[in-house]
């Protein structure tokens, strides 16, 4: 039995709450984490961030060079404060970092230390994506100590499923089931982060969603990852900028990302379309 994800905010479901899922998020038909009013404005106008009050969400992420290139988690917070929804975003990464560094505390992280330090609404969790088919084992052990330790401290974690590399597209398959395998093992969500990337890069083969070392995001890679990390957690995308800047210590405007309005529109389509799929599927096999 597959659970619809609540309305507001996600602080007002109670700590200690574990939230179902059998598959993907969206593949189910279910709501957002949390969903609000999408309100416009301009690509310049956001804020670099709002105080922490109880309407803000506090997010943190957790993983390696997949989430901190081009900052994703400043993008994702940008992505809100477009839209009025104020969002706190803290990391714990590591270049080349995986589940079993994040929870033994190598690589100078405090992982541990940081979930159990904030009340947290919800924890983005990413592990190195060659773990999930050259670790397996390690990646779902270390995966099954992280995911209750987020949901004790009463915050809903998330699986950030990433992608394969260019040039092992075949690879991507396995990243996907192991990640959808611990996500039904455990209940917990899982944001298709990868299976976004190929959908994409076959409705546009010309969009670059990959640095030159075709393994880490490039720019438009790390917004299409912020898209679809807003879709699950807060809501719809149709009116996130294709520009989101901040502003410097000196008050000046400072772009964190800049796509082309016309291949964010085709990111957006492909994950509206994700989001209606999904939406058909559970009207003709509602289970």
């Amino acid at each position: 039995m597959t659970r619809s994800a609540p309305h507001g905010s996600i602080r007002s479901l109670g700590r200690g709450l574990v939230l179902s899922l059998g598959f993907w998020l969206v593949m189910l038909g279910c709501s957002p984490l949390k969903e609000v009013s999408a309100q416009p404005s301009s690509p310049a106008s956001a804020p670099a961030s709002a105080p922490a009050s109880a309407d803000t969400l506090k997010v943190l992420f957790v993983g390696n060079s997949f989430t901190f290139f081009w900052n994703l988690p400043k993008t994702f917070q940008l992505m809100g404060a477009s839209q009025q929804v104020p969002i706190m975003v803290r990391q714990s990464t590591s270049g080349g970092a995986n589940w079993s560094d994040h929870w033994n505390g190598r690589k100078g992280l405090r992982t541990r230390e940081l979930i159990a330090a904030e009340e947290w609404d919800v924890v983005i969790l990413q592990d190195h994506s060659q773990s999930t088919y050259d670790q397996r084992d390690s990646f779902m052990h270390y995966g099954h100590l992280l995911l209750p330790l987020v949901q004790d401290q009463g915050a809903v974690p998330l699986l950030y499923a990433t992608w394969a590399k260019a040039n092992e597209p075949e690879k991507l398959p396995e990243i996907s089931e192991a990640y959808q395998e611990l996500g039904q093992k455990t209940g917990v969500w899982v944001a298709p982060v990868g299976e976004m990337y190929k959908q994409v890069a076959l409705k546009d083969p010309g969009i670059e969603l990959y640095d030159a070392d075709l393994k880490h995001p490039s720019p438009t890679g790390t917004y299409l990852a912020a898209l679809v990390l807003y879709r699950t957690i807060i809501g719809p995308v149709a009116d996130i900028p294709y520009r989101l800047s901040t502003k410097d210590a000196d008050g000046e405007i400072l772009y964190m990302a800049i796509v082309g309005q016309e291949i964010a529109q085709n990111i957006k389509e492909v994950i509206d379309a994700w989001v209606v799929t999904a939406a058909v599927k559970k009207l003709k096999d509602p289970r």
